[in-house]
């Protein structure tokens, strides 16, 4: 999945690496750098930015933290732990919507 902050920074989560990249642009839409800026979340899937911060869902857990202006995750938590198994639909996508409430599908 990707989601795209304001400057332009794409995030891409990597469910086979269990890991979420940050890509910045060079000015002509090309990325300039490339770094894993979040590793070792198992099957992570769904991301949403929402107000500075970046949301992560795994197969049975959602996560937030902090976002500094440089791309990287400061403070990253689990705020949801027991999701239901999702049997062959696993993935999870995540979104920010009205009231600004966190949807999750299960």
């Amino acid at each position: 999945m990707l989601a795209v902050r304001s400057d332009g920074t794409v995030f891409v989560t990597r469910p086979d690496s269990n890991d979420v990249l940050a890509l910045h642009e060079d000015g002509a839409g090309r990325p300039a750098s490339v770094r894993k800026v979040v590793t070792n979340l198992r099957h992570v899937h769904g991301i949403a930015l929402h107000a500075g911060r970046i949301y992560l869902a795994t197969v049975k857990e959602v996560f937030a933290g902090d976002l500094r202006t440089d791309g990287s995750v400061n403070d990253l938590r689990a705020i949801i732990t027991d999701l239901p198994d999702g049997g062959q639909h696993a993935n999870r996508p995540v979104a920010v919507g009205p009231g600004q409430m966190l949807y999750i599908p299960v």
